[in-house]
């Protein structure tokens, strides 16, 4: 997408010297018909350089009021972003050089343009967004027209505030960024120490040098006070070398916030996350911030919003959060639709029954059916001849088995308090098969054994989430859903408006105390690098 060996553009470059629309006219309309592709490879940018051009008749665009040099300030500000103002333009570009031949005039003109489609198109939707796949399965946001952005900038000569309007407005989003700039602090003053490998693990009790390493370590990210560590430069004091109380709870703090055993044990595991670099962290916040630019722009007016891992699920109302609960899911949900997913909720089925996974049904229920039939219609299993309301029902006998194992029949299991979708099941139809469901006080609550279906999401709170959802309806009360939980008969209650409901993976996100908590998935986060074209070396 990019252009190839650029540099960051310097601020406070002097206004370019480019003359008017008579001299660079022709020599724009000639460029854009002979190599219209020559300085994008991106299909979406190129077609905006196109009719950007093609709305003023091929006049220059960046030769009055200061624009090359405003924008050229504002390029330099997107590494607050996470992107790299380097890619955006030539090296050898130079927006101040004085020149009356048409040709530099109509490339200079067409790059300037070229680099702000670019700048917009990567924040809007991201450099690395991957497709949707299948690609039927239109979950993704469609990328808005760039023309008029670019229009409004030059009118208003507004070019950084025209490109921070296309960034996302999530809460997670703006922290990151936050984050982002803390670590390059850290990295602008020399990053920190690492943790030296003495042979043994290191906890309370242990005593020397690497115990004062592991302190600034721990301080450097704000795990352990800083008045608890000696000062860069600072000889530290003999109680520096203790590995006391403090420094055991800086330590666990430490190991919850990357995922890893909490026992407040400086072994090889919690040593080598500590020993990560700087340049490292800065990375996963970059990888992180682009995954933010994949999906929807903001919140929605009203809504549902799932962010994994952390299994939280958040109502919002008018944009804002209205209440939040936590979630549980199968494994095989995070993988469903890249890192973000967006459908509609249409209704909700109280008392649901549950069609039973092919491979469950053969793997897990019929063993145990064969047996103990009397087991199997205890558990209210009913074998069917599809997953409709009005299927066929079969006799729960050998020939029915054999029928189910060999993929001609099916089961289903009736709703009740054995039923593993509990008493209410939020129906979001979708290539992916992502629902909600919920029983209220469940047990079995944390519990991931079962496969259920490859897309659950089971909630803690399912009353109260019905109750939200259902606010909007005129025939339904927080009375009614209550009867309706508690009722064993199947009821459908289809929504007026169908309810967003957003779904988003990030493996780095800030927790509501302010700390910066990492769930790494280190193939998924080099993939990501490599297409977007981050490095841990980048600036």
């Amino acid at each position: 997408m990019a252009a190839a060996h650029a540099q960051q553009p310097t601020t406070g470059v002097p206004e370019a010297t480019i003359p008017g629309p008579s001299l660079g006219t022709a020599a724009i309309e000639k460029f854009l018909r002979d190599a219209p592709g020559a300085l994008t490879n991106d299909a979406i940018v190129s077609d905006a350089v196109t009719r950007f051009y093609a709305g003023r008749k091929n006049e220059p665009a960046w030769g009055a009021d200061g624009a090359a040099a405003k924008f050229l300030e504002a390029i330099g500000r997107v590494g607050d972003l996470g992107l790299n103002p380097k890619n955006y333009l030539p090296a050898d570009f130079d927006a101040a050089a004085p020149t009356s031949v048409p040709e530099t005039i109509a490339r200079r003109d067409i790059t300037l343009t070229t680099a702000f489609f670019e700048i917009a198109h990567d924040i809007r939707v991201g450099r690395a967004r991957p497709p949707a796949d299948p690609p039927s399965a239109q979950w993704q946001p469609a990328v808005p027209d760039l023309v008029p952005e670019l229009e409004s900038a030059l009118a208003n000569g507004d070019f950084a505030g025209r490109l921070a309007s296309m960034e996302p407005t999530w809460d997670g989003y703006v922290a990151l960024k936050a984050a982002l700039k803390r670590y390059r602090d850290i990295a602008a003053t020399g990053g920190w120490p690492d943790v030296p490998n003495i042979g043994r693990s290191l906890r309370i009790g242990s005593r020397g040098s690497a115990v004062v390493a592991l302190r600034r370590r721990l301080a450097a990210e704000e795990d352990l006070p800083a008045r608890l560590a000696p000062r860069k430069g600072e000889e530290p004091a003999g109680w520096h070398e203790r590995f006391d109380g403090a420094l055991d709870n800086a330590v666990r703090q430490f190991q919850a916030r990357h995922e890893l055993q909490v026992d407040g044990i400086v072994g090889p595991m919690t040593r080598g996350a500590l020993n990560e670099s700087v340049g490292e962290r800065i990375l996963q916040v970059r990888i992180n911030l682009e995954r933010w630019r994949w999906g929807e722009r903001q919140p929605p007016e009203r809504g549902l919003v799932v962010l994994l891992p952390q299994r939280e699920l958040i109502a919002y109302e008018r944009r804002r959060p209205a209440f939040r609960m936590r979630v549980n899911h199968g494994h095989a949900l995070r993988d469903l639709a890249g890192d973000s997913f967006a459908d509609k909720l249409e209704y909700l089925e109280f008392a649901p029954s549950w069609s039973v996974p092919p491979h469950v049904a053969t793997g897990e229920i019929l063993p145990k059916a064969r047996k103990d039939p009397a087991w199997f219609q205890a558990q209210g299993f009913e074998i069917v001849s599809d997953y409709h309301p009005g299927a066929v029902i079969h006799p729960p006998d050998e020939a029915s088995f054999d029928q189910v194992q060999a993929g001609k029949l099916f089961l289903r299991q009736k709703p009740g308090r054995d039923n593993p979708l509990g008493q209410v099941k939020f129906m979001v139809p979708n290539y992916f098969a992502i629902y909600l469901h919920g029983r209220e006080k469940d047990p079995g609550f944390e519990t991931t054994t079962l496969d259920i279906g490859r897309g659950w999401i089971r909630v803690e709170e399912p009353q109260k989430l019905a109750t939200f959802v259902l606010a909007k309806e005129s025939s339904w009360d927080a009375r009614r859903v209550r009867k309706a939980m508690d009722s064993t008969k199947s009821e459908r209650a289809p929504l007026s408006q169908p309810l967003p409901v957003i779904i988003l993976c990030r493996d780095i996100y800030v927790d509501d105390a302010g700390h910066l908590q990492f769930r790494l998935v280190p193939e998924r986060d080099a993939q990501i690098a490599k297409a977007a074209g981050f490095s841990a070396k980048d600036p």
